[in-house]
């Protein structure tokens, strides 16, 4: 079976899971006084908070992600993309293509480089897309014929239903069904044999997605570089600090934002509550607190670019983030110690005050048996999760070594 099929078979086990009832106020305010360890009260502070969350999703007129028809992003998206790129990438021509799969679903990509050149995938993470690597596409295109591409869900790609996955295995055949086939169809228009290895880039849950399929598919990877991704520690120092070591209020923001996450209200659905203008607003302030240092009209392109891609269109994708990972971005079922007897050379990049465990992916590195599988380890100061976008100059450079390293062995 092809793409979204196998997932959508599997998916039926259990499947009301996703669609009970939350319960009615007072059961989630038991859920969060008892996750703080405090006793409740009717009508207390736990259940008056819940009664006005019940409120706000009662008002929302959005379908379910499990029905309807194959949908597309809005048309503007390819505009907005466009202009991103335009301003970070200049010595390379793009050439953007619409993939339609037989499973009916369309993967977006945009390519670069000499098709004679190694190939090197590029794969963003959770609720972003292709172009927020419009800093980084010349430099990869000087060395690799690059293609970037926007997960089936994200991006400009078209958004399928997500199905009610029963397991972690089942949410990523989501993605990696696609993927796989897409990727064989740039193979065939780069002219290379089908079984050809192919050099990989991933952020974030891509990150952990391109893992999973190097895992699943050694012989389609040649190496794997994986940019401060998601899913690697079996235990969160993070969630630690908030659940034991935190004061009462913020044990309660965490048993709340807990909830929330088991429940599958994602930071998009969590946006479109604020309405069309406020959401827009907030997007905005975001990209311009976490991104100070870009240029104005890059900050207005990227929050645009964002908002549309990830708010406005059709959700799918984003459905994802509970069945993959718990609440804290700890995978259900983690890398760490499932990439002992990998054979694809792997490495690891974080920001200096990346929000993911640097300490977790290099004793993942470290645990890699094969030492030709062991690849580097690198921390780029002063960035942040974003590193690629904090300090693209610094990550290029950085990025090259890496992967030229491997490509001209």
């Amino acid at each position: 079976q092809t793409c979204a099929g196998r997932a959508e078979v599997v998916s039926v086990e259990n499947g009301a899971r996703e669609g009970e009832e939350s319960g009615c106020e007072a059961q989630m305010a038991r859920h969060l006084a008892a996750a703080v360890g405090v006793g409740i009260s009717p009508g207390g502070w736990a259940e008056r908070t819940c009664a006005r969350v019940r409120e706000m999703w009662a008002r929302q007129t959005m379908r379910s992600p499990h029905e309807g028809p194959q949908r597309m992003p809005p048309a503007h998206v390819e505009r907005l993309e466009e202009a991103l790129l335009k301003i970070g990438s200049t010595r390379h021509a793009l050439e953007r293509s619409v993939i339609q799969l037989q499973c009916g679903a369309a993967i977006a990509s945009v390519s670069a480089g000499d098709r004679r050149k190694p190939m090197l995938v590029v794969a963003h993470g959770y609720g972003a897309g292709l172009a927020l690597f419009n800093r980084n596409i010349d430099a990869l295109a000087d060395h690799f014929r690059v293609h970037l591409f926007d997960w089936v869900g994200f991006g400009a790609s078209s958004r399928p239903h997500f199905p009610r996955a029963t397991n972690p295995e089942s949410a990523a055949d989501f993605f990696l069904l696609p993927f796989d086939e897409w990727l064989g169809i740039m193979r065939g228009r780069d002219m290379r044999p089908n079984d050809e290895p192919v050099h990989i880039m991933a952020h974030s849950l891509g990150g952990y997605l391109c893992a999973e399929y190097a895992l699943r598919q050694p012989q389609n990877v040649a190496q794997l570089l994986l940019v401060s991704p998601a899913g690697v520690p079996k235990e969160s120092n993070l969630v630690k600090r908030l659940t034991t070591d935190a004061t009462l209020f913020r044990r309660a923001l965490f048993a709340f934002f807990s909830f929330l996450w088991e429940q599958n209200v994602t930071p998009q659905r969590i946006a479109r509550l604020l309405g069309a203008k406020r959401g827009k607003r907030f997007v905005h302030r975001y990209i311009e607190n976490r991104f100070p240092h870009l240029p104005e009209a890059e900050q207005y392109a990227m929050a645009e670019y964002f908002y549309t891609t990830a708010v406005e269109a059709s959700p799918s994708g984003e459905f994802a983030l509970n069945a993959l990972l718990a609440p804290g971005a700890l995978a259900r079922n983690p890398l760490h110690g499932r990439l002992d007897n990998v054979q694809t050379r792997v490495s690891f990049a974080y920001g200096e005050k990346d929000w993911m465990d640097p300490t977790a992916g290099k004793a993942a590195l470290d645990s890699i048996k094969n030492p030709l599988a062991r690849g580097d380890f690198a921390i780029l100061p002063g960035t942040g999760h974003f590193l690629f976008l904090d300090d693209p100059l610094e990550f290029n450079r950085e990025a090259v070594r890496i992967l030229t390293a491997r490509a001209s062995t």
